[in-house]
């Protein structure tokens, strides 16, 4: 609900100055939507280093405040293994050629996260991420971005679905 409401007054915003979204009507640093695919890139290779490396307080910094707060810290109470398990869920295909809903059972069933894509054409810039298992399945999670207030400018920094609570 938060982003339609940013959304629909971006455009409002837009609309009345006549002018095209550029650079500052974003919210983002000019730098930022200069070096897009750059910055994501690194954003995107950075979080999935942590992750991989187990260093999740790490992954948490490639992660929007906000969203931290509303999910990990809010719905979830901290449970940091469940969040990001629930970060990377994916669909998988079955052998029966079924898609299934999958959601890790642990971070160790990984074997590999991979950034194949970044997305800057979207308003919010996007990074998927292939998701290798051990088991040799494999799916893919495509993170969204919000543009943050940090001390460098607005940033885009990944957040995932909002509401999913599963209890292991």
């Amino acid at each position: 609900m938060k982003k339609i409401f940013y959304i629909l007054s971006l455009l409002a915003v837009c609309a009345c100055t006549n002018k095209p979204a550029t650079d500052r009507s974003l919210g983002l640093t000019a730098s930022i939507i200069e070096n897009c695919s750059e910055y994501m890139e690194s954003l995107a290779n950075g979080f999935a280093k942590a992750v991989m490396a187990g260093d999740l307080q790490k992954a948490m910094t490639y992660l929007s405040p906000n969203y931290i707060k509303e999910q990990h810290d809010g719905i979830l109470e901290g449970r940091t293994d469940q969040f990001f398990r629930e970060l990377l869920i994916g669909t998988i295909t079955d052998q029966d050629g079924k898609e299934q809903f999958y959601v890790p059972a642990s971070l160790d069933e990984i074997a590999s996260i991979d950034d194949i894509n970044t997305d800057c054409i979207k308003l919010e810039p996007s990074a998927t991420f292939h998701i290798k298992l051990k088991d040799g399945r494999s799916y893919y999670r495509t993170l969204e971005t919000e543009a943050v207030k940090t001390e460098e400018g607005y940033r885009p920094l990944f957040v995932g679905d909002l509401g999913f609570l599963f209890l292991f």
